[in-house]
């Protein structure tokens, strides 16, 4: 009887701790995303890469409501994580950000093209 007792207390002990790092990692993922976001909104202020920008802006977007739970509230983050970047972190961010929108447009392409010759039909 004591062992079930133990057992069980393991594994709710087990399930909270792996809950927790979930959670831990989503916060971190959506923080990364946040400021992605904000910094596409500061690169669509240059008219040159305002669509770029927008696209960006759209792709970390629907990661963060796609990982997310309905209760979280981005728009709050945004706004948050906004007084927090400092204008010498722009150009990092961007640059960062940029690259993971080119990586995903690349997957993108690829797909598109294995798919117009035939491949996965």
């Amino acid at each position: 009887m004591k062992m079930s007792v133990l057992l069980a207390a393991c594994a709710t002990l087990i399930s909270t701790c792996a809950a927790s790092a979930q959670a831990q990692d989503v916060d971190e993922a959506n923080h990364s995303d946040v400021r992605c976001f904000i910094a596409m909104g500061a690169l669509g202020q240059n008219e040159q890469y305002k669509a770029a920008a927008t696209a960006g802006s759209f792709y970390f977007a629907g990661r963060i409501e796609g990982r997310s739970p309905p209760a979280y509230d981005w728009k709050r983050a945004v706004r948050l994580e906004a007084g927090r970047i400092g204008a010498q972190e722009y150009m990092g961010e961007i640059k960062r950000c940029g690259d993971l929108v080119k990586a995903k447009g690349g997957e993108m392409t690829e797909m598109l093209q294995r798919r117009a010759r035939g491949v996965g039909d």
